[in-house]
């Protein structure tokens, strides 16, 4: 059996050809000697066809941490963002508009790289809105911290 890399140009003529990726894929494989779900899944690790990754994954890397990098701003100046301030920030950054439900699981999920105090804020918050003196050039900094980072 050949390895399934050699069938991906094999399997790249014959995708216009066929009106189906799986038609085409078990056309090569045929050919190739190799099994579908080998070709299949080679072509996807080398050209991306596994399409986009779910709901859970709507940052990049990059944004996750630069998203890492605002909490931890904010919660060194002992200002802690509420769930619905942490929606906002993303959409506000990326145009990403993203759930509550989201949030809370985002927070979860990076309970390792935030702090207990800064978790337990974020996850718990039930207080009103604070009254924050020099926050807009606090987030300006930001902003520009951000900017010449990422």
């Amino acid at each position: 059996m050949k390895p399934a890399t050699e069938a991906l140009p094999l399997l790249e003529d014959a995708l216009p050809d066929h009106q189906l990726v799986c038609a085409a894929v078990s056309a090569v494989a045929a050919e190739a000697e190799v099994s579908e779900a080998a070709v299949l899944k080679a072509w996807q690790r080398v050209w991306g066809g596994a399409g986009p990754r779910h709901a859970n994954h709507l940052l990049t890397s990059d944004q996750n941490e630069a998203l890492l990098a605002v909490l931890h701003a904010f919660s060194i100046n002992n200002f802690s963002l509420s769930i619905m301030q942490i929606a906002e920030v993303v959409h506000r950054m990326w145009g990403l508009a993203v759930s509550v439900r989201w949030v809370r699981q985002w927070v979860n999920s990076h309970r390792h790289w935030l702090s207990w105090r800064a978790r337990k804020a974020l996850e718990y918050k039930r207080e009103g809105a604070q009254v924050i003196e020099d926050v807009e050039g606090f987030c300006e900094q930001l902003s520009i911290f951000l900017k010449e980072k990422y």
